[in-house]
């Protein structure tokens, strides 16, 4: 749980950054906005269907990075990892919605073109960030002190770490803890559209 607790924060940290990015680069330098909401459509479906087309581009990545290993874990582990496609897709939506907040409050304090700037640089970081700490195990794997998957598994063992910690909830929703899988997704279901709303309003009130 630990393990996948850190793939979770990695994933979740990129998938935030590019979503804040990718909502600046559709909202505000797109420029289709004024025509959509000149029209009959509401400015909530509007905003909605292209905040699931961000959360939705961000899924490709993350699912054929993950795909193989989910499948080889499911076929000679358990079926429960399946659930994992299912965390992954609401990971995605629930990222979209806290990015839409950030950009919300980013764009009432620095304006627009600030937070777009500020955007890039975030995600910049975040993928350098991820990067960086995948190289530091490269790093660290090489040479006769190099720590073996035994030893870090005996490493982690010695933390011990409650299996019931708050922080390992979305780890034990991905590993297919039907509870958790259900509070997860119910979640899940609340931010994305709190987010848009949020955004939504935000957004109209300044168009």
């Amino acid at each position: 749980l630990a393990g996948v607790s850190l793939v979770i924060a990695f994933i979740a940290s990129v998938i935030v950054s590019s979503s804040i990015l990718a909502a600046v680069e559709a909202i505000y330098t797109r420029n289709d906005l004024d025509l959509l909401l000149s029209s009959p459509l509401s400015p909530w479906r509007i905003l909605i269907v292209r905040s699931s087309a961000i959360a939705i581009g961000a899924l490709p990545l993350y699912a054929g990075l993950l795909g193989p290993p989910l499948l080889w874990l499911a076929v000679f582990s358990s079926p429960l990892w399946l659930s994992a496609i299912i965390f992954l897709v609401t990971l995605s939506f629930a990222a979209t919605g806290i990015a839409l907040l950030i950009v919300t409050g980013l764009f009432r304090l620095i304006g627009p073109k600030s937070t777009r700037v500020l955007a890039q640089v975030l995600s910049a970081v975040a993928g350098a960030a991820v990067f960086l700490a995948f190289q530091y195990f490269n790093i660290a794997g090489r040479g006769d002190n190099r720590m073996t998957p035994e030893q870090a598994a005996e490493l982690i063992n010695q933390l011990n770490i409650d299996p019931h910690a708050w922080w390992l909830f979305p780890a034990r929703a991905m590993t297919g803890d039907l509870p958790a899988t259900i509070l997860w997704i119910l979640g899940a279901a609340i931010i994305f559209p709190l987010g848009v709303f949020i955004f939504s309003r935000s957004f109209v009130t300044d168009a």
